[in-house]
């Protein structure tokens, strides 16, 4: 349990290290990027949580047993493509982080 606790808030430094490199760039290009802009600017940042986030879970997956594995929540076991997976969320938390 401490080794998957690790993990998780590993996943959220660097996601918490991501997002304020992300807003810090996004209040230099002001509001007046169009969205297509703002996009190719946000990019790299939501591959890099992404692929944070896969790592993650192929840790995750290589400590637990398959049939722990299978207990986790659907979400967490296969997260959509360009949401944020809930790895990292403790208990009650809905915000994602």
């Amino acid at each position: 349990m401490v080794i998957l606790t690790e993990l998780r808030d590993s996943l959220d430094a660097r996601n918490a290290a991501s997002a304020t490199d992300l807003q810090e760039q996004l209040d230099q290009a002001g509001g007046g990027q169009n969205p297509r802009a703002l996009m190719t600017l946000i990019r790299p940042s939501m591959d890099e949580a992404r692929t944070n986030a896969q790592r993650t879970l192929e840790r995750v997956q290589a400590i637990l047993t398959p049939a722990q594995f299978d207990k986790l929540p659907e979400d967490v076991r296969s997260p959509a493509q360009g949401r944020q997976p809930s790895v990292g969320r403790r208990p009650g938390d809905s915000s994602g982080s």
